[in-house]
């Protein structure tokens, strides 16, 4: 539910939590709604507890979603305990998993080639939630368990986080089919149509009514989504800029950024950032891949790579298992790296203590 308060008075309140990103890649505002109802509210209702803050930053269809460190560390310890004195849990939330991705995966297949109706759409939403529990479980417990624990459960929880790996892709791209059906019907942009909210979209589906175009053409420039129990305030445009560069004024400026160590080396190299895989990059065998974090598509930097660096991400993000996959040192959840890093920069990344060091 959006929650209609004073915009200077959240985004102070915003700017003081301590934010910690959680994933960032090609998602619309519209997925993000859905995907912050469940981190704050219907998590509650899965696995007996939620996440109380996430905060999405959206900009142009690209997103970063961030989670309140103290929160997220409640969550992830919580779940974690549950591992630890079931032996046979961790098998249970792998085995999960991979059920909810072949029913995502088999409603899509299913639905790729016809008409998606109302009903399809809403089938897909149940799908997608369905997925979303087990997946919050295996990927962010996995960085609260102690060595031990983690030795022994590795192996099954980071097998079924690359099984159900394609879920990213396919769901979203299921959005933009949707939002390029409708665009062909009513003649909204289907980036528009994405910069919906949750609750707007189903309003349209249900009654054929739209939000105003110019809030959708600001949003879809700058958004910024704040959950708190399941209800959302929503800053667009100058409001969504504005507190992103506060959030971000408190990014690490120093010369060493700390992470976590997902495979361990030590090398120097000269930094590629790449947000957008897509896009042409200059990059060379030996380069330094810095990212906001990687998905599939980023396979080709990453086989020249010399090493990896992440502002999101664990120890079962899809960095840190192709790193270990390829043997590539890798830090990853360095909040800063993107922004702290500048295309060139001389590096040495200490895979071994999870630093980077600049050392032009």
């Amino acid at each position: 539910m959006l929650m209609y308060l004073d915009h200077e008075a959240k985004m102070k309140e915003i700017k003081k939590l301590n934010w910690i990103k959680h994933w960032a890649g090609g998602w619309s505002i519209l997925t993000s709604t859905y995907l912050g109802e469940q981190y704050t509210r219907l998590l509650k209702e899965t696995l007996g507890k939620a996440l109380n803050l996430t905060l999405f930053i959206s900009k142009k269809g690209f997103t970063v979603c961030s989670l309140e460190k103290e929160d997220h560390s409640r969550f992830g310890k919580e779940i974690a305990q549950r591992i630890i004195f079931d032996n046979n849990k961790a098998k249970e939330f792998s085995d999960e998993l991979k059920l909810r991705t072949d029913n995502v995966l088999k409603l899509i297949k299913e639905l790729e080639d016809k008409r998606i109706e109302k009903n399809d759409f809403f089938r897909f939403i149940k799908a997608m939630l369905d997925y979303g529990s087990p997946h919050r479980a295996v990927k962010i417990a996995v960085d609260f368990l102690p060595e031990e624990t983690l030795k022994k459960h590795l192996p099954v929880l980071s097998k079924a986080r690359v099984y159900a790996e394609p879920v990213y892709e396919q769901t979203e791209r299921f959005m933009q089919r949707f939002a390029l059906q409708i665009c062909k019907e009513i003649g909204l942009a289907p980036e528009l149509i994405l910069a919906m909210t949750k609750d707007e979209f189903e309003i349209f589906l249900e009654e054929n009514k739209l939000p105003n175009k110019d809030i959708l053409e600001e949003r879809f420039k700058a958004a910024a989504i704040f959950f708190e129990s399941g209800n959302f305030n929503i800053l667009k445009g100058k409001d969504a800029e504005e507190l992103e560069r506060q959030i971000e004024a408190n990014i690490n400026q120093k010369n060493v950024i700390k992470g976590t160590a997902a495979f361990s080396g030590k090398v120097k190299g000269k930094v590629r950032i790449i947000l957008d895989p897509f896009k042409e990059h200059r990059f060379e065998k030996g380069d330094i891949l810095v990212a906001g974090m990687t998905r599939p598509e980023f396979t080709p930097f990453m086989k020249k790579a010399g090493a990896i660096v992440t502002d999101a991400g664990g120890l079962l993000c899809h960095a840190a298992i192709t790193a270990r996959e390829m043997n590539i040192p890798c830090i990853v959840g360095t909040e800063t790296a993107t922004k702290a890093l500048k295309d060139g920069d001389l590096v040495e990344v200490d895979a071994e203590k999870g630093i980077v060091r600049k050392l032009n």
